[in-house]
């Protein structure tokens, strides 16, 4: 069951080096509460905080709101990265980003071939509306996302397959 899922993503995490960008950011389960932070060489300089354990302990117990978990430096690191992404939008005449909307598409749609009109340039096609975007041109959809989102889409596609498609048939 559930158990079972969560082992097997710890044991994919653990087989991946620490410095991957795949890993998460705060190590443990997803929102980082009751888990050690992912260890890096230079996160053992991190001295303890009596205060944020304290708060810890009392947020465990009901009596007060969990504090937000410490970064270490890999993490603040990281997340400084994410955060500079965030700001990119996507570039429908930009190389990559289209790179990156081809890959989507040979990841969503693995047995149809490219169809001629994708070929000469543009990205519009009527099948992207299959996929859930809001018309044949997904380009409009990245506007508030930019090129993150497309690239979670992607990771989404490639790293958790069975997730991805149940967001397919929503």
């Amino acid at each position: 069951g559930a158990w079972h899922g969560m082992n097997e993503l710890r044991q994919r995490r653990a087989s991946r080096g620490s410095e991957d960008i795949s890993e998460p950011l705060l190590g443990g389960d997803s929102a980082g509460y009751g888990s050690t932070p992912m260890g890096t060489d230079d996160d053992e300089d991190a001295p303890f905080d009596l205060w944020h354990w304290l708060l810890s302990l009392l947020a465990s117990l009901g009596l007060c709101d969990r504090p937000s978990p410490r970064l270490t430096p890999t993490q603040r690191r990281r997340l400084d990265e994410i955060a500079a992404r965030v700001d990119v939008p996507y570039d429908s005449h930009e190389d990559s980003h289209r790179a990156s909307l081809l890959e989507l598409w040979k990841l969503t749609f693995p047995n149809d071939p490219r169809p001629a009109e994708f070929v000469d340039g543009g990205l519009k096609h009527p099948k992207w509306k299959e996929m859930g975007w809001q018309g044949v041109d997904p380009a409009t959809d990245f506007r508030s996302g930019g090129l993150l989102s497309l690239h979670n889409l992607i990771w989404l596609a490639t790293h958790e397959r069975g997730g991805y498609d149940k967001l397919l048939r929503k």
